[in-house]
């Protein structure tokens, strides 16, 4: 997960540089601030590349995946996407790039974004995670035209709320959200989440450790041993980062 999230950190405070500049009519210093990016992005395509974690795709596609959808702090997105669009040739054959690292804020994908959240919406009340869910979801992704690493992004952001969901549940209907939760594996296959996407939303919002403690809370008495083979089994079945059930069961 470290490996993603610091490129991805690094990545966003670049852009975010970039749009700075751009907003205080800088604009020169801002493209040049978009060309040492996009080289550097580069670089991080051909470092996954050469780990062979994603198979034999280019560099530059890697890069587009692993730094695509970034999430820019309030303000900065509109300059930045105002700087991408009167960018010149010499940023010409990194577009598609740049596009992939703002399309979580392009407006003229808004409708698409909708469009596929609402699907996730009604995918997370069905409880139906399967294979057939799975396809459907790449379709609805092809038809509306979202980028993959969009697509990605919303999908991770809708496994984060049915989280946050499950954490309040443990409070009303313990038995129901435990049996939920139970399914996270299934979900995040339906989902395609990469273990390490997940492990960098856990890392930013201690969301496993949030729903582990919530569901600890609500376990009925009994053994401690039984607690914590329960806790241990939710533990694998969330993907939760390495301690965080030992560190609950200790402070319980």
């Amino acid at each position: 997960a470290v490996l993603q999230k610091e490129p991805r950190r690094i990545a966003t405070a670049r852009l975010e540089d970039a749009a700075r500049l751009a907003a205080a009519g800088r604009d020169d210093e801002a493209t040049s601030a978009l060309l040492e990016l996009t080289g550097w992005a580069d670089l991080v395509g051909s470092l996954v590349q050469l780990a062979g974690w994603s198979g034999e795709a280019p560099a530059r596609d890697l890069a587009e995946r692993y730094l695509g959808a970034l999430s820019l702090e309030p303000g900065l997105e509109e300059a930045a996407q105002r700087l991408l669009s009167g960018t010149g040739a010499n940023l010409a054959s990194s577009l598609p790039l740049l596009q992939s690292m703002l399309a979580l804020g392009t407006p003229s994908l808004k409708a698409a974004r909708d469009d596929y959240c609402s699907r996730l919406d009604r995918l997370l009340a069905s409880a139906q995670y399967g294979e057939s869910e799975r396809k459907a979801l790449d379709a609805a992704a092809t038809q509306l035209g979202l980028p993959e690493p969009l697509a990605r992004k919303l999908a991770l952001d809708a496994y984060y709320g049915w989280l946050l969901d499950l954490t309040e549940g443990f409070g009303s209907r313990s038995s129901d959200a435990k049996a939920e939760l139970e399914r996270s594996a299934e979900l995040r296959a339906c989902l395609q989440l990469e273990p390490s996407a997940v492990g960098e939303l856990y890392s930013n919002t201690e969301i496993d450790a949030s729903v582990l403690s919530a569901c600890c809370d609500a376990l009925a008495p009994g053994s401690e041993y039984e607690a914590m083979e329960t806790m241990q089994h939710l533990e694998r079945a969330l993907d939760a980062r390495p301690g965080v059930v030992a560190q609950i069961l200790r402070t319980s």
